[in-house]
């Protein structure tokens, strides 16, 4: 996250990148670090592309789903300098599209979802101009959606059944994915309500992030294995179910921690970060950056869309068939309570 602010994620970023160049990985940004890091810049920058005019992508044709190579790349990149959120890795996706075509929408072109003359254009324009805001994470709504009713929410999810009382923690919590979803560029209020639902049962009713009772102790994952049984002996780290959503095993969070650029393999309890788990229920739960429903490949875009609403076999994005009744009849309460202002 580039706001400034020498935090911790800064600071873990700091110790693997020190660690990847044989460096003291001490997490402070020394002379010696400093070297490292102008050195690998101006590497990257020497196998960028560059525009001329034999490479001009406004001159050579469109970029678009299924399209590959060094000029997707470019292309995510200029889009991730103008604060979209994209996966950089050269491959034009279900996920890209979409970035594209919110840049789109953005700058009032035709939404279409490919990168011809026009919307390079704009692209390259836009890049000579810094960005104020974030389009990951808007400071306010998006247009075409408001401030949820939260006033209506909590008097509502206690008239559908789904708790007795609440605490001040599961107060807290809900209203953290509230304002989560409040900021997302998402509009389909099922989606938000099937989280919830998500949510109150792989949390235990807490709506907080949790470490799973046990820390996985009858589990592989609760060992340290991989998803194909190999043993592993670095990290010295057990990858037990953490979170909104209960993440598990060495692969998924060595994944996760790749697309949200959050160090999870050598620092699995910042999945516990309500920040960082919410940002993971949304991306695993949804198409998102990859363009593929990363917990299990299945996503809430095929369960809830204009010609489908299937609250029971949603459940196949989490965790197959697991519970599926019920969790579908908590998205159902749910939805019930929610509302825009």
């Amino acid at each position: 996250q580039v706001d400034g602010t020498f935090d911790t994620v800064t600071e873990n970023a700091v110790r693997k990148f020190q660690q990847d160049n044989n460096l003291q990985a001490d997490g402070n940004v020394g002379p010696k670090t400093w070297a490292a890091l102008e050195s690998k810049v101006l590497e990257s920058k020497k196998k960028t592309p560059t525009l001329t005019d034999s490479e001009n992508p406004s001159l050579i044709g469109a970029l678009k789903n299924r399209s590959t190579g060094p000029l997707v790349t470019l292309m995510q990149e200029r889009l991730l300098q103008l604060g979209y959120r994209i996966f950089v890795d050269g491959k034009f996706g279900i996920g890209t599209e979409r970035v594209v075509q919110q840049f789109q929408k953005d700058n009032q072109l035709t939404v279409d979802g490919i990168v011809g003359v026009i919307t390079w254009q704009k692209i390259l324009a836009n890049v000579n101009v810094k960005p104020t805001t974030t389009r990951a994470v808007p400071n306010v709504p998006s247009p075409n959606k408001g401030l949820i009713d939260r006033d209506f929410f909590f008097s509502e999810i206690k008239n559908q059944g789904l708790f007795r009382s609440l605490s001040t923690k599961q107060v807290e919590g809900m209203n953290f994915i509230l304002n989560g979803w409040e900021k997302s560029p998402y509009t389909d209020m099922r989606w938000l309500a099937y989280m919830l639902a998500t949510t109150i049962h792989e949390t235990a009713s807490t709506m907080q992030p949790i470490a799973e009772y046990g820390k996985g102790k009858t589990r592989p994952y609760g060992q340290k294995i991989k998803m194909n049984r190999n043993r592993y002996a670095s990290p010295n780290q057990i990858y037990y179910g953490r979170g909104y959503v209960q993440l598990t095993w060495y692969e998924n969070y060595e994944k996760m921690g790749r697309v949200l650029n959050v160090d999870l393999l050598n620092n699995p309890e910042m999945a516990m970060n309500p920040s960082i788990a919410f940002d993971i229920m949304q991306e695993g739960m949804t198409l998102g950056i990859t363009g593929n429903g990363d917990f299990t490949g299945h996503s809430l875009e095929r369960y809830f869309n204009q010609t489908k609403e299937d609250w029971v076999n949603a459940r196949k994005i989490i965790n197959g068939n697991d519970k599926k009744e019920l969790i579908g009849n908590y998205g159902v309460k749910f939805h019930r309570a929610l509302r825009f202002k």
